[in-house]
């Protein structure tokens, strides 16, 4: 059904990746929004 709704064969569609891709990928993007959010913080406690 949601494949006539979209127009498109989501059926179709395969997404290949693997566990230990989805790990790192997952590791690396939680390091970077822990530094992002480090470097915000000290910026903002900065202009107090």
């Amino acid at each position: 059904m949601a494949g006539n709704i979209m127009f498109s064969d989501w059926q179709g569609m395969i997404w290949n990746v693997p566990l230990l891709g989805v790990v790192i990928g997952g590791a690396l993007w939680a390091l970077f929004a822990g530094v992002l959010g480090w470097l915000i913080a000290s910026i903002y406690n900065r202009q107090l």
